[in-house]
Order: structure tokens, then C-alpha cells, then sequence
């Protein structure tokens, strides 16, 4: 049972050239082909910490039981957070083109709206 409180999720961004399998001296992280997602493999982690350090969102964490780093997986290509969601805010995408179009399409309708809104503020 989980206790009260406010689930906050922190997003890996799963980065097309993620700085966090980079700097694996072990190669404890890589991309899984399946769901596109950058995962941790907590088998082959020693815990050195260099991908916290170098993740530009803060998205890793340590279990200082375990000695390992851990963040997103995608949970295996459902993910929990999604699901939780209920705004509909969060989304996710199997596929990386589906999510680019999407992200196209929504930038596309921002830029829409704020120039509609501008031509109705100037005369």
C-alpha cells in the first residue's frame, strides 16, 4: 500500500544521444530497442554516480541500499505515470516519429493561437 503523499514524477527525457550512456565506464546503460526507452541495468551498475552527474534533468537517482543508480524505465513500455494522470497531460508514444509529429503539430498550434491573439491586439 502506498503511504499518502504527492506523486511528483521526474522524467528521464530518454535522450537521443543520452550523455548518461556516455559516461558508463561499464555500459550499465543503453537504449532498449523495444520501447526506445534508456535503461539502467542494475546488474552490471557499479554505482560510480557519473550519469547523475552528467544528466542534464536530474532524472537518476541512488538506492543507497542497493548501491545503484536508478530512473525511468517507461515501466517496460507502459508507463505508470501516464496512467495516473489525470489532466491527460502526460502522454507517451511507442514510436520516436509518432512523438516528433506530435510535438510538431502542438508547437504548430501554439504558434497558431499566439499569432491569432496578436492580430487581435494590434489594429
Amino acid at each position: 500500500m502506498d503511504s499518502e503523499g504527492v506523486d511528483v514524477p521526474v522524467g528521464c527525457f530518454h535522450c537521443e544521444d543520452a550523455p548518461c550512456a556516455l559516461v558508463c565506464p561499464v555500459r550499465a546503460i543503453a537504449r532498449n530497442r523495444e520501447t526506445d526507452a534508456i535503461l539502467i541495468d542494475s546488474d552490471v551498475c557499479i554505482g560510480c554516480k557519473q550519469c547523475i552527474t552528467i544528466c542534464p534533468f536530474a532524472a537518476i537517482h541512488v538506492d543507497i541500499e542497493k548501491r545503484i543508480v536508478y530512473k525511468c524505465d517507461l515501466c517496460q513500455g507502459e508507463p505508470e505515470c501516464v496512467k495516473w494522470c489525470f489532466t491527460g497531460a502526460l502522454q507517451y508514444t511507442a514510436t520516436p516519429e509518432k512523438s516528433l509529429d506530435f510535438k510538431r503539430r502542438q508547437t504548430a498550434l501554439l504558434i497558431g493561437r499566439a499569432t491569432q491573439t496578436t492580430r487581435k491586439l494590434v489594429p
